[in-house]
């Protein structure tokens, strides 16, 4: 049998006392370099290695508010995203635009750092998003751009989004008045694609009444001075009465880009191909880049007047 001495005995105490005087949870409090006098934070030490763990999670449990507003709210409604804004805003709140093409976006800093190089900063937490929704006339219109379809296809297409097409603004003939500058804009890109705009009720005519035959013994395409084409490619091709079927190459779309938003008017230029007697027709919507970047534009002119806040192309910092 080993016995033990007192002394083996005391110094095992004494270890034994020692580890658990430094094993024991203990809070102390941490002030950073320079902070306000009083300013700390309190950090609870725990046993499991000596780690240091903040103990404010378990202090916010017992808060009656919180310490400061967090998180960010979603929307898919510029009049939602503005009233929350309007709402929350504060004088240096500031709004960024991301013209990102395939998913733009409006983020308000609702807490964002004061200006001035020496001024305090801020957390930066608490945000609105706004996720522009692309319509579903765009949807529709963008769907099937320059793809080719058949009569029926694009009869069945036309019918269904002839409410879409608009007259073109045009000055009339023989008008003393002044030409606008969207009447202007218009003239000059019939001239540029040398093209004349068909109205809606030609664009029906198209689409409820024509039925194409082949005349095979004809090798001839004509397009007259005034923009139009009869449809004369590689073979005379006749409308069911026999006549021959003047096709206008643009018409004109005004549709809003963005779910709610205001009508952007768009000029589609209209075309066709034959093969072994068989009319394919497709359309080509022009310039839908600058139409976006337009949008985006206004957008910001929109956001900025009914906010007051500054908006910045980009994003803010993470």
């Amino acid at each position: 049998m080993t016995e033990t001495s007192d002394h083996t005995i005391g110094s095992i105490e004494a270890i034994d006392d020692l580890v658990n005087k430094y094993r024991a949870p203990e809070v102390i409090g941490l002030s950073a370099p320079n902070a306000t006098a009083g300013t700390q934070a309190d950090v609870l030490i725990l046993p499991d290695g000596l780690k240091a763990h903040s103990i404010k999670a378990y202090l916010d449990e017992y808060r009656d508010k919180p310490e400061r507003r967090t998180g960010k709210a979603l929307f898919i409604e510029l009049a939602s995203f503005l009233a929350h804004v309007n709402r929350f805003q504060d004088a240096d709140s500031a709004i960024f635009l991301d013209p990102t093409p395939a998913a733009p976006s409006v983020m308000a800093v609702l807490d964002y750092h004061r200006a001035g190089a020496t001024s305090d900063p801020r957390f930066g937490v608490h945000r609105s998003l706004y996720t522009p929704v692309l319509s579903d006339e765009w949807k529709a219109w963008s769907k099937t751009n320059g793809e080719k379809l058949g009569q029926q296809e694009f009869a069945e297409f036309l019918e269904d989004r002839i409410g879409d097409v608009r007259m073109p603004d045009l000055l009339n003939p023989g008008s003393t008045d002044p030409e606008t500058e969207a009447q202007r804009t218009t003239r000059e890109l019939a001239s540029l694609l040398q093209g004349t705009y068909a109205s809606p009720q030609k664009l029906m005519e198209l689409a409820a009444g024509m039925k194409v035959t082949v005349i095979e013994h004809t090798a001839q395409a004509v397009t007259l001075s005034n923009g139009v084409a009869t449809i004369m490619f590689q073979a005379e091709h006749k409308s069911d009465d026999g006549q021959k079927l003047v096709v206008p190459s643009l018409f004109e779309i005004g549709i809003p880009v963005f779910r709610g938003g205001p009508l952007y008017r768009v000029t589609v230029r209209l075309r066709y191909r034959m093969a072994r007697g068989v009319v394919a027709w497709f359309y080509q919507m022009y310039q839908t880049d600058k139409v976006i970047d337009h949008v985006l534009a206004d957008l910001a002119t929109t956001v900025a007047d009914d906010t007051a806040l500054p908006v910045f192309v980009g994003k803010p910092e993470s």
